[in-house]
């Protein structure tokens, strides 16, 4: 078994050695065509990564036309919407400016009655606390608000001293004082 495998081995050695010249021109050949192709596709490829390079450097900061377009929509409705804005404002600013004339005249009338009535309160008689009177008054505040009700300030004494004294009248003429006698 040895020897078979052996004599097949050189067989094919010997096969190997004789092969026709046809073949080795044919691998000699395909091994120009090999370095030729592997030349030119080098070739190529320097070629192309100088025009990528070139690309590249041109285009480098160029948006792509669907996001430009999505911007320059946005764009547009922005500006739109700043147009009816400013319109809106020039209105808003023209009702200011009327409104502006309006109240200051308003406004210096106001202060004029305001130190006018600072004058009144200054030189007038001060207005009794007419609600210190419920506590003094028998039936308190319910009794004192019923009595109170819609009376001047006049009318409002007249109640109190009638109160106060009692019920007497308020057209007795007639003063009866205790006379002591020693």
């Amino acid at each position: 078994r040895k020897l078979l495998v052996a004599d097949i081995s050189n067989m094919r050695c010997l096969q190997e050695d004789q092969k026709s010249p046809k073949q080795e021109v044919e691998a000699e050949e395909d091994v120009v065509r090999l370095r030729l192709a592997l030349r030119v596709a080098r070739e190529d490829l320097t070629r192309l990564q100088v025009e990528l390079n070139r690309v590249q450097a041109e285009y480098g900061d160029v948006v792509p036309r669907r996001d430009w377009e999505q911007l320059d929509s946005t764009h547009r409705d922005a500006m739109n919407k700043l147009e009816v804005l400013q319109k809106d404002y020039a209105q808003v600013k023209l009702e200011l400016d009327a409104l502006l004339g309006v109240h200051r005249p308003l406004a210096q009338e106001r202060d004029s009655l305001q130190a006018e009535l600072q004058r009144f309160r200054s030189v007038s008689t001060p207005r009794p606390r007419w609600d210190r009177c419920q506590d003094v008054i028998s039936g308190g505040s319910e009794r004192w608000a019923q009595l109170s009700q819609g009376q001047s300030s006049d009318q409002l004494v007249g109640i109190l001293l009638e109160e106060l004294t009692g019920g007497v009248s308020r057209e007795k003429d007639i003063f009866d004082g205790l006379v002591h006698r020693e």
